[in-house]
């Protein structure tokens, strides 16, 4: 009977520890509803993952906008998170000068896309508040990501970015570089939160059939090492 329980204890402790460090990766998009933003909810359907979209209301303006925006409610395996209402209009030092601006600029979001959570993401920062930690990447936003959060909203950046050449398209590393990336950043333990890695991608990167094929590439890739797909509101709190 001893025996038992010891072999019983142990297959519990084994399986609490490999739970425990099973690597997780949260795909997120920024800046939609774009006119892209379809090519992305077919592609989310098809393969079926956790797809976290960080959205900005004006874009909701156009009557495509509106359709697409539909899309992304409708599909099971989205998730909406507040990008602010305006993104800023481009303008990001002057918009984190203001703060009380700020804040209402992601409180008219919230109004208008009733979101999952009150996790945000900032225009053009790459700013972390959660539960108690902080990140920041330049000094201009940092008041405002404070006041943010000191008004009950969590902020999440991103570990790495997938991006694009703005004038040829083309992007800046392909999928199979960006999974050797992700592995090294997971191995080093080098991300906000260790096993827990964010990546940020852009709707308007994946309408050409050579970038949906480089995304489906990653999406294998990530399946083949047994990185598991999560949505940010399961985003851990601690710092284990």
């Amino acid at each position: 009977m001893k025996t038992m329980l010891l072999a019983l204890f142990l297959i519990i402790g084994l399986t609490a520890k490999t739970i425990a460090i099973q690597q997780t990766i949260y795909l997120t998009l920024d800046d939609g509803p774009l006119p892209e933003s379809k090519c992305i909810d077919s592609l989310v359907r098809v393969e079926r993952i956790a797809v976290n979209i960080f959205a900005v209301g004006a874009n909701l303006s156009s009557k495509e906008g509106r359709i697409n925006y539909a899309r992304y409610k409708s599909n099971p395996h989205i998730k909406i998170f507040n990008h602010s209402y305006s993104h800023a209009n481009g303008h990001y030092r002057k918009y984190y000068r203001d703060t009380a601006a700020v804040l209402k600029d992601f409180q008219k979001n919230d109004s208008l896309l009733n979101p999952f959570s009150s996790i945000i993401r900032m225009p053009g920062r790459n700013m972390w508040r959660i539960n108690g930690r902080s990140k920041n990447d330049i000094t201009n936003g940092i008041e405002a990501a404070d006041h943010l959060a000191a008004n009950g909203y969590t902020i999440i950046g991103w570990d790495i970015a997938w991006l694009q050449d703005s004038i040829t398209k083309e992007p800046s590393i392909d999928a199979l570089g960006l999974m050797e990336v992700i592995e090294h950043r997971l191995k080093r333990r080098n991300t906000f939160t260790k096993d827990h890695l964010v990546l940020l991608l852009h709707d308007e990167m994946f309408c050409s059939a050579i970038m949906v094929n480089e995304l489906k590439k990653l999406i294998e890739e990530m399946n083949r090492k047994k990185l598991r797909f999560a949505y940010l509101d399961s985003y851990p709190l601690i710092n284990k």
